[in-house]
Order: C-alpha cells, then structure tokens, then sequence
C-alpha cells in the first residue's frame, strides 16, 4: 500500500507541488518488478512535464505507451500526452 500511497501522491503533485523531490521515490517503485511500474512511470513523466521538460516528458510518454503490457487505457492516455507535448 506504500508504493500505491507515493504513486497517487506523484498524480496530486502534477498540479499542485515541486516535482523534483518525488521523482526519485517513484522510480524506486518503477521497475519492472513492481505492480504500480506502469503507473509510477506515468506519474514520472507528469512530473517531468511539471518540471518545464516538455520534450523529455514526451519521451517518457512514448516510451511507456510502447510498453509491453501496460493497460490499454494507460498506453492510450500516454500517447495522447506524447503527441501534446510534442506539440502535434
């Protein structure tokens, strides 16, 4: 439950904190081994979008939407944030 709890902390500090002090604990908890890595990267990549990084964001977003066995609804959504900050 810890890793979900720094997960939907990533979502609500994509609107409203500093993002550079969560991304380090959400890549903890992004590897392949984890349950929440597809949605902790998700998060990551807000963060880093927050943080200004429009165009690493939109790598993040295209990687994970190319990512073998992410939800459908989750890759969808990353695409459609890769193609926003890309700025298609």
């Amino acid at each position: 439950m810890k890793d979900l709890a720094i997960v939907r902390l990533g979502y609500i500090a994509a609107d409203a904190a500093t993002p550079e002090p969560l991304i380090p604990r959400l890549q903890a908890i992004a590897d392949k081994n984890s349950p929440w890595r597809f949605s902790a990267r998700e998060a990551i990549a807000l963060l880093t979008a927050r943080a200004g990084q429009r165009e690493a964001a939109a790598k993040m977003f295209s990687d994970l939407a190319q990512s073998p066995g992410a939800p459908p609804d989750l890759a969808g959504r990353a695409r459609a944030l890769a193609d926003l900050y890309r700025g298609k």
